[in-house]
């Protein structure tokens, strides 16, 4: 066999090797997911009814994944804490995707991890305000202002701030987590293919393995018979 057997060989078993080792991490992520279960008592399932509950948001093909996992994205870089799982819920009827990956997603911001995210979706929308020449709110300090209703108007933009800030990152991130895991769906299905075409060609070679021992066994057995003596037929023998 040539170096460009032996080489394609080794590849085509590390690809093997990667694709159990991807689906074994997909069995063990599932089982952490949010199941039916849980979706049926919660407060979102007594809003929004079983329409939670159907097929299509409990999808683990690939786009589905892709989609569910882009809408717990765009939700958790939200500032929505608190209502979070119930927004999910609500984003996922209008692109339907797989639900529990969602409902993982969106708690990638939770009351650890709020501040500092929030903090720079904040930056980011006073930088943007400020390239487009508009006043994105000073940190709030009531001594500073002359009356309650300055100090209202502030808040208010520092809000508005912060949801520019956060709606670009979400958009951005979710974007380019569904590209991600767009990416892992395309390898796993790459090297399932391979899979499967390695394990066909192991039965073909086991099956002309078996198919040449067979016939070497019968090449032994025809030799190893002793010929038959010539039987006269009856008519010779009364001539004789």
């Amino acid at each position: 066999m040539g170096g460009g057997g032996l080489v394609s060989k080794k590849l085509t078993r590390i690809s093997v090797k990667l694709h159990t080792l991807l689906e074994d991490s997909s069995d063990r992520a599932k089982s952490f997911l949010p199941q039916k279960h849980h979706v049926e008592g919660s407060f979102a399932s007594r809003i929004l009814g079983a329409t939670l509950l159907r097929s299509e948001f409990w999808s683990f093909k690939g786009e589905a994944l892709a989609k569910g996992f882009a809408v717990g994205l765009f939700v958790a870089f939200t500032p929505t804490l608190g209502i979070q799982m119930l927004l999910t819920c609500i984003v996922i009827l209008f692109i339907p995707g797989n639900l529990p990956i969602a409902l993982a997603t969106c708690w990638l911001t939770n009351p650890i991890t709020a501040i500092p995210v929030y903090t720079v979706e904040w930056h980011i929308g006073e930088m943007i305000l400020g390239i487009f020449g508009h006043d994105s709110g000073a940190p709030p300090n009531i001594v500073e202002y002359e009356s309650i209703m300055d100090f209202v108007t502030n808040i208010f933009k520092q809000g508005g701030t912060l949801w520019l800030g956060s709606i670009i990152s979400s958009a951005i991130i979710a974007l380019l987590g569904y590209c991600a895991l767009m990416s892992i769906v395309y390898l796993e299905r790459w090297l399932r293919k391979i899979k499967l075409d390695d394990f066909r060609q192991i039965r073909r070679e086991e099956r002309k393995r078996r198919k040449e021992m067979s016939t070497t066994e019968a090449l032994h057995e025809y030799a190893a018979t002793p010929p038959e003596k010539e039987q006269n037929s009856p008519q010779e023998e009364v001539e004789r």
